[in-house]
């Protein structure tokens, strides 16, 4: 079977879904003014590639979901959803989504974004396997702390080779230089909406781009 791979944010979503899911939780009240702040600075530093403590702040963005439960956040999640996510979808690659399907192919989406956005997004576009980031769940209540790694750069390789997914005639559809390692595994990667960078290395190297 093929597997047909794709990353989430600026690749199927415009723009980043953490960013629009922190920004509609600080309009919903889950998040405090002064904690929304932090966060946007953190964004930009890690925008400028001059933070990589991705894991501490991605804990403490998501310290509001620390007691509910999953069925409450995913009730958050799908209005999330419905009021704002679903606007952002990259039409051409939901359309190469249907495509892989229609073939019978294996589509998986792999994601730094934590696990219960990705699952809503993967529902809504009809995909049932998704790699990304876990938040840990105690007592059936979430404890706003991340299992394992975040799924981002290198560790995406390591979580889709844990996974056993077949990379036999793969594809991978992903927007960024910090994916090269994932595009590494593909027989047919294609670049999407590719940063400068990545552009560059994907004429060179004769890529689709998307």
């Amino acid at each position: 079977m093929t597997t047909a791979i794709f990353d989430l944010d600026n690749t199927l979503i415009r723009g980043y879904s953490q960013f629009y899911l922190l920004f509609y939780s600080y309009k919903k009240g889950y998040i405090h003014l002064l904690g929304f702040i932090i966060i946007l600075l953190w964004f930009q530093l890690y925008n400028l590639h001059l933070s990589n403590s991705t894991q501490r702040i991605m804990e403490y963005a998501f310290r509001f979901v620390k007691g509910k439960t999953p069925e409450e956040f995913d009730n958050i999640l799908e209005d999330f959803h419905k009021s704002v996510l679903w606007k952002k979808y990259y039409p051409p690659a939901v359309e190469r989504i249907s495509y892989h399907k229609e073939n019978g192919d294996k589509v998986v989406i792999v994601s730094n974004a934590i696990e219960p956005l990705v699952r809503i997004v993967a529902g809504n576009i009809g995909v049932g396997d998704v790699i990304a980031t876990k938040l840990e769940i105690n007592n059936g209540l979430y404890t706003g702390k991340i299992i394992g790694d975040v799924v981002y750069g290198g560790k995406k390789v390591d979580a889709i080779r844990q996974s056993g997914i077949c990379l036999e005639k793969s594809f991978v559809y992903a927007d960024h230089y910090s994916d090269l390692p994932m595009f590494e595994l593909a027989e047919y990667p294609v670049a999407v909406n590719p940063h400068k960078k990545l552009f560059k290395h994907a004429k060179s190297d004769n890529w689709e781009i998307l």
